[in-house]
C-alpha cells in the first residue's frame, strides 16, 4: 500500500474519531435535570389550517414582545437600523405628501431566556451569564 493511502486512511480515522468524541462530549454535557422545573400544557395546540391559535405556555413562562417594527437596534448598522425596516428613506411609512415606504425586514421571533442561577458549562469556572438570546431558524 501507498504511503499517500495510508496517511489518508489515517487522517479519516483521527477524524471520525475526533468527531465521535465531540458528540460524546455535548451528550455528555447536557444536563437536562439542571433547568428550571417547569410544568408540562396538558393539551398541545392542534394543526390548524388557515389560522394561528394562540401559543401555549408552561406557566412558569411568559411571552412578552420586546421589539418590533419600529424599534430603533442598540447597534445599528449602516441601512439596517430598526427592528423592521430598513432605513432607506426618511421615513418609515407612507405619508400625505409622500408615497415612499420603508422595505420592510423579516425579523426571525426570537426567543429571550432568563435563567435566575445562570447556567453552567464544561468550564466550572466560567460565568455563562443569566440572560440568553435564543434564535431559532425556519
Amino acid at each position: 500500500m501507498k504511503l499517500s493511502t495510508l496517511r489518508a486512511r489515517a487522517w479519516k480515522a483521527g477524524a471520525a474519531a475526533a468527531a465521535g468524541g465531540a458528540v460524546f462530549v455535548a451528550v455528555g454535557a447536557a444536563n437536562p435535570t439542571a433547568g428550571p422545573a417547569l410544568s408540562n400544557v396538558p393539551s398541545a395546540n392542534e394543526k390548524a389550517a388557515g389560522y394561528a391559535p394562540a401559543t401555549k405556555l408552561s406557566p412558569q413562562l411568559q411571552q412578552v414582545a420586546w421589539a418590533q417594527g419600529a424599534t430603533k437596534l442598540e447597534n445599528p448598522d449602516g441601512i439596517v437600523a430598526f427592528y423592521g425596516y430598513e432605513n432607506d428613506v426618511p421615513h418609515m411609512l407612507p405619508t400625505p405628501d409622500s408615497q415612499d415606504e420603508a422595505v420592510k425586514t423579516e425579523p426571525d421571533k426570537n426567543t429571550y431566556l432568563v435563567f435566575a442561577h445562570g447556567l453552567s458549562g464544561p468550564d466550572p469556572s466560567y460565568d455563562y451569564g443569566t440572560h440568553f438570546l435564543y434564535q431559532g431558524h425556519e
